[in-house]
């Protein structure tokens, strides 16, 4: 008859191999893939796992030869330092080992001695033993659906491309694109007042973009985080997270749910970019004729973009200068997210917005496989 020791001790190793499993098929790039602005990447949950796993063989099963710094527990979010495959490799698998060694030491008796840690309290061993083995497969599903939707920001900064369709009203309603005042009056110079408070809106699930106050930046939101960007005195990307901000027009709708869809795409401008949307839309039974928003999640070759900066002595607006407060950037070889209006009856362009760059794409350049997102209607 097997022991409490050896059964609860199978039970482990079989729950890890949810973790295990998925170690075989990383590659070292996989490691820097993150979800959006998550503090969590594939890299740092695989060290964090190891680290917590030491932590147990010490503190909760008693192994005092263990030395651990864990730094994830320490810093609590990913430092961009876990990047070498091997090496996190060789550290959970000697975690396995020091905690599998420690407890094929224990006794059925052991098992219901009582210990106490500030983060869950006095448990027995047996119960806390419990926590590891959810904390384990918590990570490893984690470390799943970051290494399968998520994307690598580069020096981990978030990148997040955003198409920018101001939509009429009659056709937002029918896809619940909401839209507030127009962009060609602020073109003709005809009203540049403020139409929204974004802090008006409810923020769940909400998607919005408009200009910054008096065209002096770039609004966007981003299922429910809210970003502006201006250019300052040394020409440099200033970010801001406030979101009593005003616009003098504006886009947004709420999505909740959306249907993914993997596919190779060879995007060498922005038209062939709205082409292969309205096709794919198309394909996945998407009413064109109606206001939609979609995204896509990949690797972007090239990301040439601009923020408009109108001088604030400027009263005037028109479309010459407009194009004279442009303020222009460019990327090459990143990853993000990018978000859209669509509508058979815009006018648009790309915005991308980071944490440390947003503006309007004037050119974009895709050549690998990326994931499509369609609202679920």
């Amino acid at each position: 008859m097997e022991t409490k020791t050896q059964i609860l001790l199978a039970l482990w190793i079989e729950a890890r191999t949810r973790f295990t499993n998925q170690l075989e098929n990383l590659s070292e790039n996989d490691l820097k893939k993150k979800l959006c602005d998550s503090p969590n990447s594939v890299g740092f949950l695989i060290r964090h796992i190891g680290d917590v796993e030491l932590l147990f063989a010490k503190n909760v099963f008693g192994d005092s030869s263990i030395k651990v710094i864990a730094k994830t527990v320490i810093d609590k979010k990913d430092t961009g330092e876990w990047t070498d495959l091997e090496s996190l490799k060789n550290y959970v698998s000697e975690s396995f080992e020091k905690l599998k060694s420690i407890m094929e030491k224990q006794t059925d008796e052991d098992w219901e001695t009582k210990i106490s840690t500030k983060e869950f309290g006095t448990k027995t061993k047996a119960e806390a033993f419990g926590r590891i083995i959810s904390h384990t497969a918590y990570h490893a599903g984690q470390l799943a659906i970051i290494n399968k939707y998520g994307i690598i920001f580069k020096k981990m900064k978030q990148l997040i491309f955003i198409l920018r369709a101001i939509v009429t009203a009659n056709i937002a309603q029918a896809q619940e694109v909401k839209t507030v005042s127009e962009m060609r009056k602020v073109m003709m110079s005809e009203d540049l007042s403020t139409h929204l408070l974004w802090d008006s809106i409810p923020h769940n699930h909400l998607f919005g973009i408009s200009p910054l106050g008096r065209i002096e930046g770039e609004i966007t939101i981003i299922n429910g985080k809210f970003y502006s960007s201006k250019v300052n005195k040394k020409e440099e990307i200033v970010i801001d997270t406030n979101w009593k901000a005003k616009a003098p027009f504006a886009v947004y709708a709420h999505v909740e749910n959306w249907k993914s869809i993997e596919i190779q795409l060879f995007i060498n401008n922005e038209n062939e970019l709205q082409d292969a949307i309205e096709k794919i839309a198309k394909e996945n039974g998407i009413d064109i004729t109606k206001a939609f928003p979609f995204r896509i999640i990949g690797n972007f070759e090239k990301v040439d973009f601009h923020i408009i900066s109108k001088p604030k002595k400027e009263k005037e607006h028109n479309h010459e200068l407009h194009d004279k407060a442009k303020k222009r950037f460019s990327l090459t070889n990143t990853s993000g997210e990018l978000l859209g209006f669509y509508s058979q009856n815009h006018i648009g362009v790309f915005i991308d917005n980071q944490k440390k760059n947003m503006g309007h794409l004037d050119d974009i350049k895709i050549t690998q496989k990326i994931t499509v997102l369609l609202p679920i209607q």
